[in-house]
Parts: C-alpha cells; sequence; structure tokens
C-alpha cells in the first residue's frame, strides 16, 4: 500500500499541536508479520494488532512512537469502509492518545468519542490547507 508520507507527519504535527504536545513522535509502518513479533515481545500476546505504543523519553522531549501495521489497517479500512490512508490516521490518534495516558480498556467509549472528534478537526485542518 502507497502512503503519503508527508501527509502523515503533518497530521501528527498537527494532532501534537491540538493536544498542547510540544514533542517528538515517530511513526512506524511495518508489516504484520514484525507486528506479530512487536505484539509477542511487549504484550504477550499472540497474533498481530493494529497499533502499538512505546513510551519515549518525556524529559528529553520524546513522547514515543506508534507503530502501526499497514496491513492491519487496510483490513480495518475494508472493514470500516474508509481509505487506508484514513484508517492509519485513525491508528496515530489512538497510539499518541494512548501515549498520553488515555486506556481503551474501562473507557472505550469515551476514547472513541475523543478520538473521532479529533479526526475531523484535524481532517478539516489538512484540507483547509490544501485549497490554498
Amino acid at each position: 500500500m502507497a502512503v503519503d508520507s508527508r501527509r502523515l507527519a503533518r497530521f501528527a504535527d498537527l494532532l501534537l499541536k491540538k493536544l498542547g504536545l510540544e514533542r517528538e513522535l515517530a511513526i512506524v509502518l511495518v508489516s504484520d508479520k514484525k507486528m506479530t513479533g512487536l505484539n509477542r515481545t511487549f504484550t504477550g500476546r499472540a497474533g498481530t494488532t493494529d497499533v502499538l505504543s512505546f513510551a519515549g523519553d518525556a524529559g528529553a522531549g520524546y513522547l514515543g512512537d506508534v507503530v502501526i501495521s499497514v496491513e492491519a489497517a487496510a483490513r480495518n479500512a475494508r472493514r470500516y469502509r474508509h481509505r487506508p490512508e484514513r484508517e492509519i490516521e485513525n491508528l496515530i490518534i489512538h497510539g499518541v492518545l494512548h501515549l498520553v495516558g488515555h486506556r481503551s480498556r474501562g473507557g472505550h467509549k469515551h476514547m472513541r468519542g475523543l478520538e473521532r472528534k479529533l479526526h475531523g478537526e484535524l481532517r478539516r485542518q489538512l484540507d483547509g490547507r490544501k485549497r490554498r
């Protein structure tokens, strides 16, 4: 799957600004095979997953890494009937929210609502920039 890395970088930058974070972030796109190994190593779970977040050194200005399986993103996009790029953006938001302390379990409904709100705002900003 072809990915517009510049757009994803702009998207991530806008997200960090929206959340008031003056930190660096790495977005890492990997295969299901690589994600399966990471998932087993760091969570103890078998199989792949769509996104993992790894905290960085906040004191050094590094928020962390958001690792995304492009194959899982493509599957999610087909299931939810939207473009793979949009799903990768969703996963970036999800991963960053985990890095700043939000949890899916127990607060799934709240976190999902926040993800949707942020995604809508950020896409409007990106699309508005593109038109100028």
